[in-house]
């Protein structure tokens, strides 16, 4: 059954228009149409709406996409802070970092940026720049005040060792750090259920030299990956948060203290006090670390009795070792009743005085007898 198809002739005769009432009909249209009263009407049309909110939305996305790529340009430490709720890494580089808000910044005083002087955070809105005062800084944003501008609120020693002022390679030493852990955990049940029969006091005995060892082992990669910052610990109450943090930020921007400071931006503690950190620039440096200590002291911030302040190193910081911890390291480095036995601490009436634990165990550590210069972790 053969089909055939009709061949049209479109030829230069034909009305592209229709017939000539179209044609009339369209003119008419064209003179009668009011520009002026169409550019009145469009911010109105729905489809004017419409196609606003699909291009705020593009615009949002590109935000986001920026905030997002600024956080994970920020420093690693401060990264890290945000990243603190997730330290298991497995690559070079952090997880994407997602924020709700972003870091506030403000353009750099070129006059105030000098070569010579340590300024980790230029342009950051949550730290002290070198163009403001310790009390325009505090004026500015204070604790309590200021959780919108990020975690954290910095001051830096601007006059920093350049020792100190190198990139720390925290993602690498969190990746080997972490295999640590797990190689721990690994050997632990294994060991346990070889040892079931025995008591747990036989198990962990057998533990304690692992310990020791996964301890020493992770301040020597420390030391290796440069993430040699530690810091002295305040807990001020809300009431004193503002007054102690003035006094910390302005000796350190003196060089009186170490590396730098932070105070956090708002409290997350049941009992509503604050976390204030004083940095120095190497764990294993234990003089400078009780130099510190000793100005803190000097400034009436460690109050005599009691337990005293505690010092931890950032290594375990980012690696998530709280003070209970499945590894059973102690979360604490050093604390002011041990560096400073002459300050003023509670009697233990009826009991002989012994050599600290944390001085037998520093030994070990690193070395040397309490008292001496430091050396390196594992020397």
């Amino acid at each position: 059954m053969s089909s055939s198809v009709e061949e049209v002739d479109f030829s230069d005769d034909s009305s592209f228009y229709g017939n000539e009432d179209t044609k009339r009909e369209l003119e008419r249209q064209v003179e009668s149409y009011d520009v002026n009263s169409y550019w009145e009407l469009h911010p109105r049309m729905i489809n004017t709406i419409a196609q606003k909110g699909i291009e705020q939305e593009k615009i949002e996305a590109l935000k986001k996409k920026h905030i997002e790529k600024e956080a994970l340009e920020m420093k690693s430490e401060e990264r890290h802070e945000i990243k603190k709720e997730h330290p298991d890494v497995k690559t070079e580089e952090y997880p994407e970092v997602k924020i709700e808000k972003p870091h506030k910044r403000f353009k750099i005083d070129p006059a105030a940026a000098q070569d010579d002087l340590f300024d980790p955070l230029a342009g950051q809105f949550c730290a002290r720049q070198l163009s403001e005062t310790v009390a325009e800084f505090i004026k500015r944003v204070q604790p309590g005040e200021s959780a919108n501008v990020g975690p954290w609120l910095w001051v830096h020693n601007p006059h920093c060792p350049k020792e100190y002022r190198r990139s720390p390679g925290t993602a690498a030493f969190i990746q080997k750090g972490t295999r640590m852990l797990r190689d721990y955990l690994e050997v632990r049940s294994l060991l346990m259920s070889e040892q079931g029969a025995q008591i747990e006091a036989q198990v962990m005995s057998q533990l304690r030299p692992l310990q020791n060892t996964l301890r020493q082992d992770i301040y020597n990669l420390a030391k290796q990956e440069r993430v040699t910052h530690g810091k002295w610990m305040l807990f001020p109450s809300a009431r004193d948060v503002l007054s102690t943090w003035t006094r910390v930020a302005e000796a350190t921007v003196a060089g009186k203290l170490g590396t730098g400071s932070k105070v956090a931006a708002s409290t997350t503690s049941s009992d509503g006090s604050y976390l204030i950190c004083i940095y120095t620039g190497d764990f294993s440096d234990e003089d400078d670390v009780r130099r510190v200590l000793k100005e803190l002291v000097d400034m009436s911030l460690v109050p005599p009795g009691g337990r005293g302040i505690y010092y931890k190193a950032d290594a375990l910081t980012h690696l998530n070792i709280q003070s209970k911890n499945e590894y059973g390291l102690k979360a604490s480095m050093y604390s002011s009743n041990e560096l400073l036995p002459s300050h003023p601490k509670p009697k233990q009436s009826g009991k002989e005085p012994t050599t600290p634990k944390r001085q037998r165990q520093l030994t070990g550590y690193f070395g040397k007898s309490p008292g001496k210069s430091p050396g390196k972790p594992g020397a």
